[in-house]
């Protein structure tokens, strides 16, 4: 109520390209990221309403592909935003973070830089929010990209038993549907 959302987006807007410090970058996002976890409808919904994703993506854009870590408290935001709320998911669609994420699963997947995976594994969660709903929703992951960065992640991670697991979950639904069945 007393602004902080917006001052955190307008500091967001202002420095993360410019910032040469990734640590900025990782603090902002996980900022976002805990404020989107918030058990509280009413915070997550000024989140989605004031910019969060918005953000998030802007972040996303600023970072380098040695900077997972930062990508996945971005993603988390659609992560948590999305899971529980049509108003959320929407939000974080129209700002931008299918796209954003795909992006980031393509550029750091195959560089295997310490926290891909765990960029992954909150890339499943937040694709996830569209997967198991509409077919629209399916369409647009799919319109994104989201099968072929899914499937590079399956190769990259065959260790991490939630990448595989979620992956291959969301593949299967991603194709549902998608040729006329």
């Amino acid at each position: 109520d007393a602004g902080g959302l917006e001052a955190i987006g307008a500091a967001v807007a202002a420095h993360a390209k410019a910032a040469n410090d990734p640590r900025l970058r990782e603090w902002a996002g996980a900022a976002l990221a805990n404020l989107a976890s918030c058990p509280s409808e009413e915070v997550r919904e000024a989140l989605a309403e004031g910019g969060a994703p918005r953000a998030a993506v802007v972040l996303m854009g600023a970072c380098g592909d040695d900077e997972p870590r930062t990508m996945r408290y971005c993603v988390g935001v659609w992560a948590h935003l999305g899971r529980d709320s049509d108003d959320g998911r929407e939000a974080c669609c129209r700002a931008g973070l299918v796209e954003a994420t795909v992006r980031a699963l393509l550029a750091t997947a195959p560089s295997g830089a310490p926290g891909a995976a765990e960029l992954a594994e909150q890339a499943c969660r937040a694709f996830a929010t569209l997967a198991f709903g509409a077919p629209e929703d399916r369409a647009r992951l799919r319109e994104a990209g989201a099968q072929r960065a899914l499937t590079l992640c399956l190769e990259r991670f065959p260790r991490s038993p939630q990448v595989q697991e979620m992956g291959r979950a969301l593949m299967t639904e991603l194709g549902s549907g998608a040729f006329g069945r």
